[in-house]
């Protein structure tokens, strides 16, 4: 049937305008509004249905996650939180001290990052040709690879380092003023190097493979200081400024040395330790009985069989 043979003969939804151009607006207009309630109801179903299927997906992965890092750690059961804020960590009134958090080491770069450094010239900022008297260093996409010769500036308020091949931030110094760093987009994997800052707020990682660490906000404070207010423009939360500076000293210096941290074992690591292993390797320089690893030389754990 033509077009114009469906508004000459009357249609299910009572539209019996005859054809004409002026008609023929009309007369869609009129099976809009006939069809509206249903449109409208039906809508709001779709809409429905795709939100609690959204939801039901998104307590399951939380619930799952919550499960398996119950049954490899032993640490209490952490708060159900906003979906959207990221991990959510124990209360700190709660039995979850740092006998639970562990300490691991890996000597050498993911494979990952090892490829793609494969031929890539090494570059640092010492080689860049970097002003001083400016309050903002910007440094983007600019295929460095070391932080070496960056300087001292206490003028320097932000610096920008997006998408470059740093892995590190070995050959970083400390900067006085500085209230804004961001290293979004590279293959950062600790927070090795990093100096603790009584100025920073804002640091931005996002990108980076550190981020996808389960306790990277906690790291972040932790070799921050205590006064850094937003980590990848999401602000940090009371909990995790008090677990931060709860870890102590130590496991703070540790982070800033290149040590991950988490509450479970980390089969892949070449040294992984409890809190009061390491306090104790730190301090007698040998690992205690029982920990998985090898002793260093010269500060650098070595991918070695386990011993002890």
């Amino acid at each position: 049937m033509r077009l114009r043979d469906q508004f000459d003969t009357p249609s299910r939804h009572g539209v019996t305008t005859a054809w004409s151009p002026a008609g023929r607006n009309e007369g869609w207009r009129d099976y809009e509004k006939s069809i509206a309630p249903e449109l409208r109801e039906y809508n709001e179903q779709k809409k429905a249905t795709r939100s609690e299927s959204k939801e039901s997906r998104r307590s399951r992965s939380r619930s799952s996650s919550r499960r398996h890092r119950r049954a490899n750690s032993g640490s209490p059961s952490p708060d159900e939180g906003n979906e959207l804020s990221g991990p959510v960590y124990p209360r700190p009134n709660e039995d979850f001290h740092a006998a639970s958090w562990r300490l691991s080491y890996h000597a050498a770069l993911s494979r990952r990052t090892r490829s793609l450094l494969k031929h890539q010239r090494p570059k640092h900022i010492g080689q860049l040709p970097v002003f001083s008297g400016m309050k903002t260093f910007t440094l983007k996409n600019m295929a460095i690879t070391h932080l070496d010769g960056i300087g001292k500036h206490p003028e320097v308020t932000r610096i920008f380092l997006q998408q470059n091949l740093l892995t590190s931030f070995e050959g970083w110094e400390h900067q006085p003023s500085l209230i804004e760093l961001n290293a979004a987009d590279n293959l950062i994997e600790s927070f090795k190097g990093l100096t603790a800052s009584t100025t920073l707020e804002r640091i931005t990682l996002v990108g980076n493979p550190i981020a996808h660490c389960y306790h990277y906000r906690i790291m972040a404070i932790a070799a921050c200081g205590k006064n850094l207010r937003m980590i990848d423009n999401a602000p940090v939360r009371k909990p995790e400024q008090e677990h931060a500076l709860s870890l102590g000293k130590a496991v703070a210096d540790a982070i800033r040395k290149g040590w991950i941290l988490d509450n479970m074992a980390n089969p892949d690591a070449d040294i992984d330790l409890m809190v009061e292993q390491y306090i104790f390797y730190r301090k007698y320089g040998v690992l205690p009985d029982g920990a998985r690893g090898s002793t260093p030389s010269n500060k650098t754990p070595r991918r070695l069989s386990m011993s002890r």
